[in-house]
């Protein structure tokens, strides 16, 4: 498979760390040779994971990554005999606290209604204990199945072609999503920005005010009011953030809200012909503000 990306190789890898970071996913990055890159995006037990590896190849200022996915160091063998004998360690204290908090219990109640036979009391939790481990060991070694990556590798396709396409289709920040609502066709209007917040009056009185940033998304309706503040505020995930705006922003399309007793909640978003009450309708299991842009 094969990947192609404007820009410089170090400008590549500052790409792939930001959105990762900020689509929450764990992504690293390692280059031991000049011309191997390696992008790991998913662990697979304590030092190995899946790992897209591929070669460089950089040539008007460009770079191509071309390679496959595979796992690296999924089994590596541990030689240090210390670490052996401190897993056997572990797993025998293990065992003994696990019985005794089992056998607790077995023993109180022979001992306090004075019951025959109080070895019964001990064998129970070790027969519990030994069934469980019996199990454990049959599904392990009869009853294990071959995993498959398939919806890993997926994502992590569509994340690098993404970011290979050179389309800013998911914002990073809240200017990057002001520049992608003022260049679509089909809006009502143009938002405002000022100290990265964007600001949208669509409904007269009440506006639209949305923001990204490193921690959080948000939209939120707003009054001009004071004395109303904010209606209601969501927050979208970072892919979402687009679409949502431009729902909001489409031209003709209405808003409706409905307040009622835990808060007010979007009741419908979209075009007026599709909306199933009349436009002057008040109430529906709590107020409807219904909003039409201006």
């Amino acid at each position: 498979m094969q990947f192609v990306f404007n820009g410089t190789l170090d400008e590549l890898k500052d790409s792939i760390r930001t959105r990762a970071k900020a689509f929450h996913k764990d992504i690293v990055i390692y280059q031991y040779d000049p011309t191997v890159l390696q992008i790991g995006f998913l662990r697979l037990g304590h030092s190995g994971g899946r790992f897209f590896v591929a070669n460089i190849t950089e040539e008007n200022e460009s770079v191509t990554l071309d390679g496959e996915i595979k796992n690296l160091n999924t089994s590596m063998p541990n030689t240090d005999t210390r670490n052996l004998f401190q897993k056997i360690r572990d797993t025998a204290f293990g065992f003994v606290a696990l019985y005794v908090f089992l056998a607790l219990i077995p023993w109180l109640i022979w001992s306090i209604f004075d019951i025959p036979h109080p070895w019964i009391s001990f064998a129970i939790p070790a027969a519990i204990i030994a069934t469980f481990e019996l199990v454990y060991l049959f599904n392990k070694l009869f009853c294990k199945g071959e995993r498959s990556f398939d919806k890993d590798d997926d994502s992590f396709l569509q994340f690098m072609s993404m970011i290979s396409s050179g389309e800013a289709t998911v914002p990073l920040n809240t200017q990057e999503l002001y520049r992608m609502l003022i260049n679509t066709d089909g809006l009502h209007s143009f938002p405002q920005i000022e100290n990265d917040i964007i600001t949208w009056e669509l409904y007269g009185n009440i506006y639209v005010q949305a923001s990204i940033n490193e921690y959080d998304t948000i939209i939120d309706i707003i009054h001009k009011n004071a004395l109303h503040g904010s209606y209601t505020h969501w927050h979208p995930d970072i892919e979402e953030m687009y679409e949502e705006l431009y729902n909001i922003g489409k031209k003709g399309n209405v808003l409706v809200l409905r307040k009622w007793l835990l808060g007010t909640q979007i009741y419908y978003l979209g075009t007026p012909d599709k909306y199933r009450f009349d436009k002057n309708k008040k109430w529906h299991w709590g107020k409807l503000t219904y909003l039409e842009q201006k």
